[in-house]
């Protein structure tokens, strides 16, 4: 019996959910999250500074040299503004991100060294069988996200094809 030829896209697909999980910005390195969303100050474990919004509602961290936090490569030694989407760095090789706006903002960091110190070295998976590969289609309800506008999201029909672990 020869193996089956296993398809292209699906490769790629288990490349990309490796990418996903110990890529640059896997899931696999975050360290932290947070949501800062008013002027507090706001303490985060194991993240050195302080992080507010001001009445602007722009996101702010305030640290002293020496707790190694640098926004857009620029080490913090005071108050610092911090653009959305902007790149953070902390000690012990670990780099933030910001996303928001007007007051709501969301930090997450990541350990870039996690995966390897964890051991992690793939996602487990099932042989390819090509006698478990399903072809389907999707549709959406056309109901709106609760935290979307009232309007309704148009019906979308999409294709799929799955592969099923016997």
């Amino acid at each position: 019996m020869t193996a089956p030829q296993i398809p292209a896209d699906y490769e790629a697909w288990r490349q990309g959910r490796w990418e996903e999980i110990a890529g640059a910005y896997g899931k696999a390195k975050v360290v932290a999250n947070a949501k800062i969303t008013d002027l507090g100050p706001h303490a985060l474990p194991g993240i050195p500074g302080e992080w507010r919004t001001t009445e602007a509602g722009d996101l702010t961290v305030t640290a002293k040299a020496a707790d190694g936090v640098r926004v857009a490569g620029g080490l913090v030694d005071a108050t610092s503004p911090v653009p959305s989407g902007g790149p953070l760095e902390f000690p012990d090789n670990r780099v933030g991100l910001t996303g928001g706006a007007d007051g709501s903002y969301g930090l997450v960091v990541m350990d870039q060294g996690r995966v390897e110190r964890t051991g992690l070295t793939g996602v487990d998976t099932f042989p390819y069988d090509p006698a478990r590969v399903f072809d389907g289609a999707k549709t959406n309800s056309g109901d709106p996200h609760p935290d979307s506008p009232s309007d309704p999201a148009p019906q979308q029909k999409s294709s799929c094809r799955v592969h099923m672990p016997r």
